[in-house]
């Protein structure tokens, strides 16, 4: 698959979810998102509802390691948006210490930078 020379910002958005608290598992073909934040999980749900005409399951689970909490998680199935995602560059094993943002992302424009680091730092930022 021939990767884009350029990204929209809904793209980009669904990039910095995918970078900051997504997860891919190859072998099920599956794409997954986890947040506590039920915003985030809508508006992932959407872009990839936009972007790939594929309805992800959205639900809550409950189960934690230490029993307390929970967190929302949204998941899809596409050998397609895979095939994707490694034509990109982006490391589809890549664990959270090792997960880069792509270079698709980088080259871009302003304002679908901007809309990568929203997404992103709406998983992974903070102040302090």
């Amino acid at each position: 698959m021939l990767a884009p020379s350029h990204i929209t910002e809904e793209f980009a958005a669904f990039l910095g979810y995918l970078i900051g608290d997504g997860n891919i598992h190859t072998s099920k073909q599956a794409i997954g998102f986890t947040s506590g934040d039920r915003e985030s999980i809508d508006h992932y749900a959407s872009l990839v509802k936009s972007l790939f005409a594929i309805e992800p399951k959205v639900f809550w689970d409950d189960c934690t390691i230490n029993g307390k909490g929970g967190r929302w998680r949204a998941i899809f199935y596409s050998a397609n948006v895979l095939a994707l995602l490694h034509a990109l560059g982006i490391d589809l094993n890549a664990k959270a210490r090792t997960k880069a943002i792509p270079d698709v992302v980088l080259q871009s424009p302003k304002q679908v930078v901007s809309a990568f680091l929203r997404a992103y730092f709406d998983c992974d930022g903070c102040a302090s």
